[in-house]
């Protein structure tokens, strides 16, 4: 199966678009909606245009959009807080490379249910993961920190409960970036905004 990238026909308007996508992510995580289990977790929809930035392009996003969507989701919190967008960013950026990479790869795969399951539970998979292995490190520190608890007995205890929380909680997350995303980027392509190009083609 011959590789295929994803470009924007102009830079100047490729740049404007990323940039208006970073901006859209950074307004979006203001509208939040508590996970009823654990309210300190809160889903937002600031990953599809994250997603839908990576498919455009994927060193770009990673490499400036993720670092600005990062400073706009901390002066959102007053800048205090440096572990929280901290731990955002990483949770959206496991859940767009993925999808990516797997797009990319076979993009007729993702059309079929089939795929669509497949891709899924990938995605899952990796962002759920990632955001466990990464609380299991940061969180009885941070909770230390923040003084929340007193001891580190205390603090990896109480992360250990919420655990599985912090793990459906991220799992219902990277579900719906995917089946928001996937529709997006399509109708992006078809209206020309992102072009499928064959290694080799140059524009």
């Amino acid at each position: 199966m011959k590789s295929e990238t994803y470009r924007y026909n102009s830079p100047s308007l490729r740049i404007a678009v990323i940039a208006g996508l970073i901006a859209s992510a950074i307004v979006l995580h203001l509208f939040k909606i508590p996970y009823p289990l654990a309210t300190f977790l809160k889903f937002d929809l600031s990953g599809v245009p994250l997603a839908i930035a990576a498919f455009i392009t994927l060193i770009g996003t990673t490499v400036f959009g993720l670092p600005v969507f990062y400073l706009g989701v901390f002066a959102l919190g007053g800048a205090m807080d440096l572990i929280g967008p901290a731990m955002k960013v990483l949770a959206e950026l496991s859940t767009y490379l993925p999808l990516v990479a797997i797009y990319r790869r076979s993009e007729s795969f993702t059309k079929s249910l089939k795929g669509l399951v497949f891709i899924l539970l990938i995605v899952v998979i990796s962002r759920t993961a990632v955001m466990c292995l990464v609380n299991l490190a940061v969180t009885p520190y941070w909770l230390q920190i923040v003084g929340w608890v007193k001891r580190w007995e205390e603090a990896w205890n109480y992360t250990l409960f919420i655990l599985p929380h912090i793990a459906i909680f991220n799992a219902i997350a990277a579900t719906y970036i995917v089946l928001l995303s996937l529709p997006l980027i399509r109708i992006a392509k078809a209206m020309g905004v992102v072009v499928l190009e064959k290694k080799g083609v140059k524009g």
